[in-house]
């Protein structure tokens, strides 16, 4: 339907423009040639025929107000032709027998051509046409010497009428090749702009730098143009820890690359994108960067999230963080590379919440991620395990790094004003994996260390070593 409606839409503004080139020829041409023949009828004392052309005169000026009005314009390429018509039947009449091939030359090219429609090509020709057969038949059955004039002049007419009609066939043949190449056009402009706003696309070049950014990849960063150009996509913070600027230079290094990128927007506001990173050649195959065609996926990232993460915290919630852990500790048993396990409590929280109310408790709570954010690296899983309790994953991380990064973070906890006001401290716990320890045992570990931590005196850091 919509490409009827185009293709409609398109023969109607040819129409409009056939129209436009007819009235302007009759303006030009056709109007003035009137004038003169009224003028010539007048001296000559033919004042039917002056009278006849000064009418056709009229009838053109008609057809131009009539263009000028949205309502009538149609038609008045109809009007016009027929202001033609008049002067042209009576001509047949006054202009003598072998003349008509003359008149027949100067009117079939002009008629036959601007007509839109065969339906319209063969109302006109009978028109023209049927007129000098009936004049020609008249003067047989007189059998008048005008018979020879005649049969020549119609011969000029079927000779003209011929080309006029193969004319009028190579016109449409072309208007209609045309109007399907425009029509192409216009799919291709409109899938372009299509693409434009909702597929977000990267143009860098052979050093990873952006050349040009699409709509889409501006709407969802928050980035103009001007601040993208000449960047590397980690000079705009929009990769993940996986892909740091040296994993960048590997992958402009391939021929394509496919993964998934975290980033914020200018705003700050998070955004996953997956990626796919191809090379990009001229006509000569010589290449001359990449193209990274994005898609996003922020809204089924923030669903996952929010299925990951605690409602009211942020942190990672309780069934996502043993996962981490399960994970970390077959990496240990495979790779060896250390992790350590820090669990940390609020010191007299039921107190906070019995003076206060829960709400100020969750206004403490949701500042204590925050600041425990701040503080850890961004390698490192934070989560709220349960009421006040927090636990901290540390990749990478052995026993001693451990209680020093733990010795930090209560450091920082205990000179910091929580909801503006209340100084708050905590416990710590920390453990390190050991070779064939399961998850639960080295949990356990770590929750014990917070036990003597609380014991001792809270606003304690302690750890297990055996």
């Amino acid at each position: 339907m919509p490409k009827i409606l185009s293709w409609t839409k398109e023969h109607s503004l040819y129409q409009e423009q056939i129209n436009r080139i007819l009235l302007r020829f009759i303006l030009l041409v056709a109007a003035p040639s009137l004038l003169l023949l009224a003028v010539i009828s007048f001296v000559n004392q033919n004042y039917v025929f002056t009278v006849i052309n000064l009418i056709s005169l009229g009838i053109v000026g008609f057809a131009f107000s009539l263009s000028s009005n949205t309502e009538t314009k149609n038609i008045s390429k109809d009007v016009a032709l027929a202001a033609i018509y008049i002067p042209y039947l009576t001509t047949l009449f006054y202009l003598d027998a072998h003349h008509l091939g003359f008149l027949w030359i100067m009117l079939i090219p002009i008629v036959l051509v601007f007509l839109n429609s065969p339906k319209e090509l063969s109302f006109w020709s009978v028109a023209l046409f049927a007129p000098l057969i009936l004049i020609a038949l008249i003067n047989y059955l007189q059998l008048t010497q005008t018979n020879l004039h005649y049969t020549q002049a119609i011969n000029s007419a079927i000779g003209l009428l011929i080309e006029g009609v193969f004319l009028f066939y190579i016109k449409h043949t072309i208007f209609s090749d045309q109007l399907k190449l425009k029509y192409k056009n216009r799919q291709l402009e409109f899938n372009k702009q299509l693409i434009d706003e909702k597929v977000p696309i990267l143009s860098l070049d052979v050093n990873g730098k952006i050349i040009k950014a699409n709509s889409a990849f501006m709407e969802i960063t928050g980035y103009r143009q001007m601040a993208l150009i000449g960047k590397t996509l980690d000079q705009l913070d929009i990769l993940n820890e996986e892909l740091d600027h040296f994993s960048l230079n590997n992958i402009l290094k391939n021929k394509s690359w496919s993964g998934e990128l975290h980033g914020r927007r200018r705003s700050g506001a998070q955004f996953w994108m997956n990626v796919t990173i191809r090379e990009e050649f001229n006509s000569k195959f010589e290449k001359i960067g990449y193209m990274a065609l994005c898609e996003d996926i922020t809204s089924q990232q923030l669903l996952k999230l929010h299925a990951n993460h605690d409602q009211l915290t942020g942190a990672l919630n309780r069934r996502v963080f043993d996962q981490f852990i399960q994970k970390s500790v077959h990496e240990f048993q495979r790779y060896r590379e250390p992790f350590s396990l820090i669990i940390c409590d609020i010191d007299f929280f039921k107190k906070i919440n019995d003076s206060f109310g829960h709400n100020f408790g969750d206004e403490i709570l949701k500042q204590l991620y925050s600041e425990l954010s701040k503080i850890l690296r961004g390698s490192d899983s934070i989560c709220r395990w349960g009421g006040e309790e927090f636990a901290i994953l540390l990749p990478k991380t052995g026993l001693d790094l451990g209680v020093r990064v733990a010795e930090k973070v209560r450091q920082h906890i205990n000179t910091t004003e929580f909801a503006g006001q209340y100084p708050l401290t905590i416990s710590l716990g920390v453990a390190e994996i050991r070779i064939d320890e399961k998850a639960e045992d080295w949990f356990a570990r770590a929750d014990r260390a917070l036990y003597d931590a609380k014991e001792s005196g809270r606003n304690k850091v302690s750890f297990s070593s055996h």
